[in-house]
C-alpha cells in the first residue's frame, strides 16, 4: 500500500485515520459526512509530517555513529596530508624564488616574491 491514487501515504497515518473514521461511524454517525472528507484532506499533509519525523530520527542515528568510529586513522591521514602539502609548499617557494632570481638577473622588471616568503 505504498502508493494510492498516485500519492504516497504513511501506513501509521492511514491506520490512525481508519480508527478515527470507525470511531466517528460508531459513536457519531450523523457527523460522518462532515468529518470523513476532512480526514481525507488531512491524510497527505499529516503523512508527510510523520515521514519527516521518521527520516529525521534515522539521520541522527547515523550521524551519532560516525564520530564514535575510530578517529585515530583519520587524524593520522590528515597529518600525512598536511606534511605532503607543506613539502609541496616548500618546493613551490624554492621554484618561485629561483624564477624571481632569474627575472632579476635578466633585468626584466621587479622581482616578485610570495607573500609567505615576504612575511618570513
Amino acid at each position: 500500500m505504498k502508493s494510492m491514487f498516485g500519492m504516497c501515504f504513511n501506513w501509521k497515518v492511514l491506520v490512525t485515520f481508519g480508527a478515527v473514521a470507525a470511531g466517528v461511524l460508531i459513536f457519531a454517525p450523523q457527523a460522518a459526512l462532515a468529518v470523513l472528507p476532512l480526514l481525507l484532506l488531512a491524510a497527505c499533509p499529516l503523512s508527510m509530517v510523520v515521514m519527516m519525523f521518521a527520516m529525521r530520527g534515522m539521520g541522527s542515528k547515523n550521524h551519532d555513529a560516525e564520530p564514535s568510529a575510530s578517529p585515530d586513522p583519520s587524524v593520522e591521514s590528515l597529518r600525512a596530508r598536511l606534511a605532503v602539502v607543506k613539502d609541496e609548499e616548500r618546493q613551490l617557494e624554492r621554484e618561485l624564488s629561483s624564477r624571481s632570481d632569474e627575472s632579476s638577473d635578466t633585468g626584466s622588471g621587479t622581482p616578485s616574491t610570495s607573500p609567505r616568503a615576504a612575511s618570513s
